[in-house]
């Protein structure tokens, strides 16, 4: 669904049958659509068929253009690989407010609240970096050779 700034309905989509349907994970795709993932123990509606107790289902919905979506926050990581200084840039003018780097387990190797991060001293790997800004959260891999 979708609703204006005063929280007026625009749309809404209903996806699934009429058992047991839940979206569990939602990301936006590269275009701006919505990836969708969950499972479903429906057999009727947008589900063909069932294959088991319950089937993992994955649902893109294509993106609806207006001028909120186009101009959407997006961060810019470089260079992506990193050696030594990563400069972190966030689209429309934001600023980073902290940033957090993790290893892929989870641990937090960098806190800073600076655009230009040093990871000269972390190990050739794949980390994730978040960032926040203005109560938005990103997230992003890089890799440090």
């Amino acid at each position: 669904m979708k609703t204006d700034a005063s929280g007026v309905l625009q749309w809404q989509k209903k996806i699934g049958g009429n058992l047991s349907d839940e979206g569990r994970s939602l990301t936006f795709a590269v275009d701006g659509g919505i990836v969708m993932a969950g499972d479903s123990n429906s057999t009727n509606g947008d589900i063909s068929e069932l294959h088991g107790g319950y089937d993992l289902w994955v649902v893109k919905l294509q993106p609806e253009l207006s001028v909120s979506e186009i101009n959407r926050v997006t961060m810019n990581l470089s260079p992506n690989p990193v050696k030594d200084l990563l400069q972190i840039q966030l689209t429309s003018g934001r600023i980073p407010e902290k940033t957090t780097i993790t290893d892929l387990a989870g641990k937090t190797l960098i806190d800073s609240d600076s655009t230009l991060i040093n990871m000269q001293n972390l190990s050739s790997g794949i980390y994730i970096v978040k960032v926040i800004s203005q109560n938005e959260t990103f997230t992003q891999k890089i890799i440090k050779e």
